[in-house]
């Protein structure tokens, strides 16, 4: 098993990881974005989230959070799986009521 890994080179992980240090924090979304195949929009300069940055602020490891305006607009696929999912109940009787029906049923399935 040793030998499959044998031509990966260790250093090239710190090399990289010292680049991405050296970003700015939306260079870095961008750089995430390309590696994952995910696309994204430039900031929009009047959004009141980030004020036109692309990102609202930093994690405590350093990792910048995205801000929703660079994200491309929900297609009708994806509009409707949002829609779709699961309301939670806003009071307490409604939400253990669903919390025994939904234990309920994983005793039972």
């Amino acid at each position: 098993m040793e030998e499959e890994y044998i031509d990966v080179n260790p250093v090239t992980a710190d090399v990289e990881s010292a680049a991405i240090a050296n970003m700015t924090p939306f260079e870095q979304i961008k750089y995430a974005a390309k590696k994952f195949g995910a696309e994204i929009k430039d900031p929009k300069k009047n959004c009141k989230h980030c004020h036109g940055r692309g990102y609202t602020g930093a994690r405590t490891t350093g990792e910048p959070i995205a801000c929703r305006c660079i994200y491309p607009d929900m297609n009708a696929a994806t509009k409707h799986a949002y829609d779709n999912r699961q309301q939670v109940p806003r009071n307490r009787k409604e939400r253990r009521l669903a919390l025994k029906s939904i234990t309920a049923k994983s005793v039972r399935g």
